[in-house]
């Protein structure tokens, strides 16, 4: 299990560019876990892995590789104003926009893009060099999501149903993650948390 630090501790690390990056996520609540972990009875003969429970998140920011964060870490991890607490809505199950992955996809509803917008700014006014996109466009669509498991190679070119779901918890903050390659997977230590305030 990846170790965390909570309450907005940081941990006092020095990330090693070369195979660790950086991402800002909101967890997922271990009621919405269970139900969304059920799900996978409804694809037994399409994964191939599922990734652990404790790694279930919603992406708001991917920084990637940050050789110099503990400089810019205390302004990121200040609290942020909204003028509405989030909501995220978990709709349904299916085959992500990543063909091999397994998504549950969460509604984009407007507090939840603008959340997503602030976050944006926040890093643009740090001056917060992101990684360039692999695909165009350069600013890709923001589609909130959780990777639940891997799909077989077979199964990307097979008809996967979608799976409604009917999921919502508030988002009240967001983890700063640092990922570390272990034992031929990634573990998530967590740097910090912002919290949201209304």
């Amino acid at each position: 299990m990846a170790m965390r630090y909570r309450s907005g501790v940081i941990q006092k690390t020095r990330v090693n560019v070369a195979t660790e990056s950086i991402f800002v996520a909101a967890a997922i609540p271990k009621d919405v876990a269970t139900v969304l972990a059920a799900t996978f009875q409804r694809y037994p003969q399409h994964i191939k892995s599922k990734v652990r429970q404790e790694k279930w998140h919603v992406t708001f920011a991917w920084l990637g590789q940050q050789q110099n964060y503990q400089a810019f870490l205390a302004a990121l991890l200040k609290p942020m104003r909204q003028t509405y607490l989030p909501t995220l809505h978990i709709t349904h199950v299916g085959r992500g926009v990543v063909r091999h992955q397994l998504w549950a996809y969460a509604n984009p509803s407007v507090v939840v893009v603008n959340l997503h917008e602030t976050l944006q700014q926040r890093l643009s006014q740090l001056k917060i060099s992101l990684p360039e996109p692999e695909t165009k466009p350069q600013r890709p669509e923001f589609v909130p999501h959780v990777h639940l498991a891997n799909l077989y190679n077979m199964s990307r070119g097979i008809g996967i149903a979608d799976y409604a779901v009917n999921l919502s918890f508030a988002i009240k903050e967001l983890q700063i993650y640092v990922s570390r390659p272990a034992d031929h997977s990634t573990s998530y230590h967590e740097l910090g948390s912002i919290k949201l305030t209304s």
